[in-house]
């Protein structure tokens, strides 16, 4: 059970959960990727300058300082059913921040009623979706390690 390494090239080093079949690849820098080699077979991923674009959908529980922000966001996905990532980031200042920014340029917070009841203090819970950047050298290494 747990993690077996399968294979190690250069500043990367792929893991296999045994259990899930997931790949994790470790940078020596510390970033981490990870994703199901049969992501890469799907339609719905796309190429991008230096990688891929993989959707991904999840649930997000935050909690913001700026209780502005926080209503700003409720109205907009009570009124609009979304709120764009882009303008998350923007506001929260951590645009000069993201590695990728190409993965969360159409990322959208959607809203989810079963998450409302979640809206307490200064928190906002709603399903998200955006892509994940996958870069190339990352692609090879996992779709490589898939078949060993």
């Amino acid at each position: 059970m747990g993690f077996a390494k399968i294979i190690e090239i250069g500043a990367l080093t792929a893991i296999r959960n045994s259990r899930t079949g997931q790949v994790s690849v470790l940078r020596t820098d510390g970033i981490t990727f990870s994703v199901m080699p049969s992501a890469f077979e799907f339609d719905r991923k796309k190429d991008c300058l230096g990688g891929i674009l993989l959707p991904v959908s999840q649930k997000m529980h935050l909690e913001f300082d700026d209780p502005k922000l926080a209503c700003e966001i409720r109205d907009s996905l009570v009124k609009s059913r979304c709120f764009p990532l882009s303008k998350l980031v923007e506001a929260l200042n951590l645009t000069d921040c993201l590695l990728y920014p190409e993965a969360i340029l159409d990322g959208m917070m959607q809203f989810d009623k079963t998450l409302k009841q979640e809206w307490m203090g200064n928190w906002v819970s709603a399903s998200v979706a955006y892509n994940q950047f996958v870069p190339q050298a990352v692609v090879e290494l996992v779709t490589s390690a898939s078949t060993l």
